[in-house]
């Protein structure tokens, strides 16, 4: 859907306020034109790392807090189809690793299922070759869908997957996929409109942002709170950063990635280090094997003209149609 529509969808009424926004970086690579993905380095947690959704390729970029490209990861092996979200992980043995989300699907139209690919994070940054620690393909139980958010949940690696969807999406679960085949995920939970991205709080609950608001939900996934995020081009991006506070990005050239704390209501039980800063920096971790890679919503009105403009936009297909007979 054109961003242009989608940046005029007003957030929940009854989402509360996040507190004023502070500038991180501007992302100066142009290059990356299209961010779709964030996650907090471990092994460096001034890096932040993206993936870009533009056709440039398997690869993902390492961004210092100047807004400078510091690293790049092309993945052995991979042809990326429709890259839209990447997040934090661990590898089987504990290693601090990346989970890169081939999970776009604007048609609906990927029978054969969704693709993640776990990567290794670097211990020296730079341009190189990454080898793909494993790639797993999961299906939803319901059919081919559109997807953007993507989250590895800390206390256990259970991976969630958000679909996207215009009158509401679902969280999927996959509790331990086999590389070896297709795993059939779970639906666990309903999700907002629109989701564009997730990420885990410290304390295991879960964030889903949309272009102009956001939904906590808990560890149980039921819904604790919304509230509003500030204006963006195209807002795709969401992580936590080390103090626990949420970086959201857009799409764009020279986009900027901004630094949003949680609303005071929603704020109290996320005290607590990030699970992308924990262990600490340059610790790999445990070396027993590990489970596998450890949304403001738009008003009804706004939905129905957009739900009236797909009807009338049939109608005039078929009358077409019709004429050529």
């Amino acid at each position: 859907m054109a961003a242009g529509v989608l940046a005029v969808l007003p957030s929940a009424a009854a989402a509360a306020a996040a507190a004023s926004p502070d500038v991180v970086l501007r992302i100066e690579d142009p290059g990356i034109t299209e961010s779709s993905g964030l996650a907090v380095g471990v092994r460096h947690p001034d890096v932040l790392w993206t993936v870009d959704d533009s056709g440039g390729g398997p690869v993902v970029h390492g961004v210092g807090r100047d807004g400078s490209t510091v690293a790049e990861l092309e993945l052995e092996g991979v042809e990326p189809r429709d890259w839209e979200a990447l997040a934090p992980a661990r590898t089987p043995d504990g290693r601090p690793a990346l989970l890169v989300g081939d999970i776009g699907d604007n048609s609906a139209s990927r029978d054969r299922g969704i693709l993640l690919h776990l990567v290794e994070e670097p211990r020296d940054l730079g341009r190189t070759s990454a080898p793909v620690v494993a790639s797993y393909r999961l299906r939803y139980p319901d059919g081919p869908r559109d997807a953007e958010g993507l989250a590895v949940d800390p206390r256990d690696g259970r991976v969630l997957v958000v679909s996207k969807e215009l009158l509401g999406g679902g969280v999927y679960a996959a509790a331990a996929p086999d590389p070896d085949g297709p795993t059939v995920l779970e639906r666990v939970a309903d999700a907002p409109s629109l989701v564009t991205d997730a990420a885990f709080l410290p304390d295991g609950r879960l964030v889903l942002r949309g272009y102009q608001g956001a939904r906590v939900l808990g560890p149980d996934l039921a819904t604790l709170g919304s509230f509003d995020l500030p204006s963006q081009p195209q807002g795709e991006t969401l992580a936590v950063d080390g103090d626990g506070t949420l970086l959201i990005g857009s799409e764009g050239e020279r986009s900027e990635v901004l630094r949003v704390r949680l609303p005071e209501e929603l704020a109290a039980a996320a005290a607590g280090p990030s699970p992308s800063a924990s262990p600490p920096p340059g610790d790999d971790g445990p070396d027993e094997e590990l489970p596998w890679p450890g949304g403001g919503e738009p008003s009804r009105l706004v939905l129905l003209a957009l739900t009236a403009g797909a009807v009338g936009a049939l109608v005039l297909r078929v009358r077409a149609l019709r004429r050529r007979r």
